[in-house]
């Protein structure tokens, strides 16, 4: 759970420090298991060991914040137990794709959706938020790209372009 609290205050920051109007697209090489990326404005990147099923894992978390919109690439690296052992890496996937659901007040589908597939949450206390992500597990680590902002005003051609960004990023 550790791993769920982390990612939520992360974002929650994320989302409270930006406030600049204008895209500013630049590609910047995010992690070894993760590539090159589009993000539209110069990132942060925040590290923290977390743990998960009695296991230390390292999760970075690259943002970048247009006004009240997070666009945000994660990166957890398998610790050397969870590299043998497929349904922990399954299960830590599963875990990271509802507790997106559950940032936003929304209780996680039965079937989630499958690991780099895209999906969309809406939720949130108060102002409606969306967030589009993808999650994806790799034979060295999870891979999430996310976007997430009001539902008013959602910039979907640049939420779009960005987690395109993350997918191609993948494959090169």
């Amino acid at each position: 759970m550790g791993l769920i609290r982390t990612f939520a205050v992360a974002l929650s920051a994320a989302l409270m420090a930006g406030c600049s109007p204008e895209y500013n697209w630049r590609d910047v090489a995010v992690g070894d298991d993760v590539g090159l990326v589009t993000f539209p404005d110069k990132p942060r990147t925040q590290s923290r060991a977390l743990e998960f099923s009695g296991l230390q894992v390292q999760f970075s978390l690259t943002s970048a914040e247009i006004g009240r919109t997070v666009f945000a690439v994660g990166h957890a690296p398998w610790p050397g137990p969870m590299l043998a052992d497929a349904d922990m890496r399954q299960s830590m996937g599963k875990t990271v794709i509802a507790s997106m659901y559950r940032n936003l007040g929304v209780e996680a589908p039965a079937e989630l959706p499958e690991f780099g597939q895209p999906f969309e949450v809406e939720g949130g206390s108060g102002a409606a938020m969306v967030l589009r992500a993808r999650v994806w597990l790799t034979a060295r680590g999870l891979v999430e790209g996310m976007v997430m902002g009001p539902a008013e005003g959602f910039p979907d051609a640049a939420a779009k372009e960005f987690l395109d960004s993350v997918a191609k990023g993948r494959q090169e």
